[in-house]
């Protein structure tokens, strides 16, 4: 499974390209999450969620 994920300035998150095994993976069509990834967050567990989010501000604030 491949995907890209990018996150806005605003916060809004988007999954530009998502490969079609995410549907098989996450139960999810691909489409609408290049729009809002919020969907594929929301799979996630509190905890893990919590996790996402400071990894993704991390990326964020490195650009890595």
């Amino acid at each position: 499974m491949l995907y890209s994920f990018r996150r806005r300035p605003d916060g809004r998150m988007e999954l530009p390209f998502a490969s079609a095994r995410f549907r098989s993976v996450f139960g999810l069509d691909p489409a609408p999450l290049v729009q809002d990834a919020t969907p594929a967050r929301d799979l996630a567990t509190a905890a893990d969620r919590d996790r996402i989010d400071r990894s993704i501000a991390d990326s964020a604030a490195t650009l890595s």
